[in-house]
């Protein structure tokens, strides 16, 4: 999976859709014999585990029967996620590591598309370093669009929802991205909308690819909630706005912040036109202009390097 959000993507059991939408995952596979995946996960390099039916690797070394193969590495460590579509596909895996004295998986995440029985909870959570979708409240992405979101590069990835669920006792909406990181969104987030539509915290889901959390018809917009509840997002967002804009206005904006300089430093040009300049609501005039190059000391094509 170069250049994907995950070192590791390993699907247990995939039915005939799954696999035709993870042809291009590097890491997918089967759960042929759960003694055989075992051992893969074991294995002391990195592992291509392919589903039935796909394109084999020429230097695959077959393991045993059935379609797990193991692969030549391609890189050393990373975060493993081990995806399960169904419970008991869950709790087969869980019972299969038991009776192998399987270490835990502290660096890997298991996701599962149906939560565990109660029983087998308190066991898997033993297992991995992190359970997603095991619990009953968990909401996930539909599969074909959760797969989409896990082959996209990181920083893309991160911009996204997969996932979630409402806890009520705690007064908020908790969100897994789409490089399973967590965030964690208060009630008094989801303010009714301009026609009056209030959230519905009884009906949470993720759609669009994870673009928007939905709460029965009150729609949420992915980067709005990132925007507002995520520094690091607004610190991205805001310098990718300053690469794209190179108008005037922008580029001597830049600068005079760089320089410590105020709007009220440009006389006889007034701040008020110096910020709906800045805005880029009309073009500087000559005499503009000449105010601006001698109190900043560089020409104008100099501001427009910044």
């Amino acid at each position: 999976m170069a250049n994907t959000t995950f070192d590791r993507l390993i699907l247990l059991e995939p039915d005939k859709h799954e696999k035709k939408m993870t042809r291009d995952i590097t890491l997918c596979g089967s759960f042929a014999e759960a003694s055989h995946f075992i051992a893969a996960m074991l294995y002391p390099r990195r592992i291509n585990v392919f589903v039935e039916g796909a394109e084999e690797s020429s230097s695959a070394a077959h393991v045993s029967g059935g379609d797990v193969r193991i692969c030549q590495p391609k890189a050393r460590g990373g975060h493993m996620v081990v995806y399960s579509g169904r419970a008991e596909t869950t709790e087969r895996l869980a019972q299969a590591m038991i009776s192998s004295l399987h270490t835990p998986l502290l660096n890997s995440t298991l996701y599962t598309m149906e939560p565990c029985a109660p029983a087998i909870l308190p066991l898997v959570s033993q297992l991995f370093g992190r359970t997603l979708g095991a619990s009953v409240n968990y909401r996930s992405l539909p599969a074909e669009e959760l797969f989409h979101v896990f082959q996209l590069p990181r920083e893309k990835s991160r911009d996204l929802f997969v996932g979630g669920s409402v806890e009520p006792s705690m007064q908020a909406v908790m969100l897994t991205r789409g490089d399973l990181s967590g965030l964690v969104v208060p009630f008094s987030f989801f303010r009714p909308s301009g026609t009056g539509v209030t959230p519905d915290f009884t009906s949470f889901k993720v759609t669009d690819y994870g673009q928007t959390v939905q709460l029965g018809s009150y729609e949420a917009a992915a980067d709005a909630i990132l925007y507002e509840l995520d520094p690091k997002y607004r610190q991205r967002l805001k310098k990718k706005q300053s690469k794209a804009d190179r108008s005037f206005g922008a580029c001597l904006r830049r600068l005079r912040l760089q320089r410590g300089i105020s709007r009220d430093d440009f006389r006889p040009t007034t701040e008020k036109t110096i910020a709906r300049l800045e805005r880029g609501e009309f073009e500087p005039s000559r005499a503009t202009l000449k105010t601006i190059t001698n109190r900043l000391g560089v020409t104008v094509d100099e501001i427009l390097s910044y």
